[in-house]
């Protein structure tokens, strides 16, 4: 993986108190999707007002106006036939219980990057 947190559009989001402008969740399932080791094994994902995880265990419902913070940004480069790099934010966010969680969000793949919850833009 490389760090890409210096570079635009990221710069802006690493190192500061965010807000989440939708619910969201922390899920754990079980498996990494990312390469950045055994910190990070709970994903940031959107809420669909369920409040609960569609898959793998919920470890925190994070309700809209949530800080968190966004402490880099990495891509992983992966080669198969083709080419792909997929883009991820690493952050933390203190539960409702005071336990501070490690998480990562996956933003896309280069070239196709959807809003990240905290994010203006967003679309409930």
């Amino acid at each position: 993986m490389s760090d890409i947190s210096g570079e635009q559009p990221y710069s802006s989001h690493v190192g500061t108190s965010l807000v989440l402008k939708l619910d969201s969740l922390i899920c754990e399932y079980g498996h990494k999707e990312n390469t950045k080791g055994d910190e990070y094994t709970h994903e940031l994902v959107r809420d669909y007002g369920r409040k609960k995880c569609a898959l793998g265990n919920t470890v925190a419902f994070l309700p809209k106006g949530t800080q968190i913070t966004i402490s880099s940004v990495e891509m992983n480069s992966v080669y198969s036939v083709k080419s792909i790099e997929w883009i991820y934010a690493f952050g933390k966010v203190q539960s409702d219980c005071g336990e501070e969680i490690s998480f990562y969000y996956h933003l896309g793949i280069t070239n196709f990057l959807e809003p990240a919850p905290w994010q203006d833009g967003i679309k409930n």
